[in-house]
């Protein structure tokens, strides 16, 4: 009973420094996410990347390493030709990643950093797109990749992206999630906190496989996969 007290306790204050964040941050001046995330990008807001990348340090080399030597043999067991990789930020890490034939679609929210890759990295296997990953229709593909998105979304987002998901014609979603963290909070989008993908609100099952992406070990997560109708069967999701 005193332990389920504290953790309560420990939960409110999490949330109240959340909230703290989110004003001092000023949040809830932006008219939508696009706005708010264009914003980030002028502003170098995840600086964490240092000169290295625009995208935080989670996008860094170093940050990387685990996720960037699984992928290709991941890619291959799962016969996945066309990647739809989105949010794709500016493609600092992801360039390294050997692709074999792999084609490659990246999507993501700010214009000016799409036009950036493009300018940079397009070629007949590689291209960009204006995307928001919560309302737009996405190219076909073979599996979405989204890397370390969900944890700057509120619920209602978070939920939103995941129904965009299951109207899509992709058959798997590869996705971050915190799955060793015991308890989920809201958050103003653009704060930040782990999501577990497999607890409440979101309760999603067992991944199908997964790939671990914790190169520190100071906050597990891993990259789960979960196929297209599984998510849209959920009640949580086909009642949002």
């Amino acid at each position: 009973m005193l332990r389920r007290f504290i953790n309560k306790l420990k939960l409110i204050d999490k949330k109240r420094r959340v909230r703290k964040v989110a004003k001092r941050m000023g949040l809830e001046d932006y008219g939508n996410i696009e706005d708010l995330f264009s914003d980030y990008y002028r502003k170098r807001t995840w600086s964490g990347g240092k000169e290295e990348t625009v995208s935080g340090s989670g996008s860094t080399l170093k940050k990387t390493a685990v996720l960037r030597e699984s992928l290709p043999a991941f890619f291959q067991k799962h016969g996945v030709k066309t990647l739809f990789d989105a949010p794709c930020g500016d493609f600092n890490w992801f360039q390294h990643v050997e692709r074999g034939d792999l084609n490659y679609i990246g999507g993501d929210i700010v214009k000016a950093m799409v036009e950036a890759n493009t300018s940079a990295y397009a070629n007949e296997r590689t291209r960009f797109i204006h995307f928001d990953i919560t309302k737009d229709e996405p190219p076909k593909a073979d599996m979405w990749f989204c890397r370390e998105v969900l944890l700057h979304l509120s619920y209602d987002l978070i939920f939103q992206f995941l129904k965009n998901f299951a109207r899509s014609e992709i058959p798997y979603l590869l996705v971050s999630s915190h799955h060793a963290f015991p308890e989920n909070i809201d958050i103003p989008t653009g704060a930040g906190r782990p999501v577990n993908l497999e607890i409440a609100p979101f309760n999603l099952p067992p991944p199908i496989d997964y790939i671990d992406d914790d190169v520190d070990g100071r906050r597990p997560m891993r990259m789960g996969l979960w196929d297209r109708q599984t998510i849209a069967n959920l009640p949580q999701v086909s009642s949002t």
